[in-house]
């Protein structure tokens, strides 16, 4: 999950991201991780174990031009897997 991948943005706007997330430990365990954006950090995702179900959770919207942009989500509570990360207009 500590791979940067590349998105292109074609209009300026206001985007949020929808990212599926999954824990395999129980409700009392805490994970958690950032998004980077171009090095600075843009997001973070916070859940408890998820019992190995699969969640999507809408994250905090941004503001960004039209260009490439590097995304590399890095985890700060072990234990959290993503599944895709997909980036919406607002």
């Amino acid at each position: 999950m500590e791979e940067t991948v590349y998105i292109r943005i074609k209009e300026d706007g206001i985007y949020y991201p929808l990212v599926s997330i999954m824990s395999p430990d129980s409700n009392l365990f805490q994970t958690a991780a950032e998004v980077h954006i171009n090095h600075s950090l843009a997001a973070s995702i916070q859940t408890q174990g998820t019992a190995g179900e699969w969640i999507v959770q809408k994250l905090q919207k941004c503001r960004l031009k039209e260009g490439v942009y590097g995304i590399h989500p890095t985890v700060t509570k072990p234990h959290m897997q993503m599944r895709f990360m997909e980036w919406r207009k607002y």
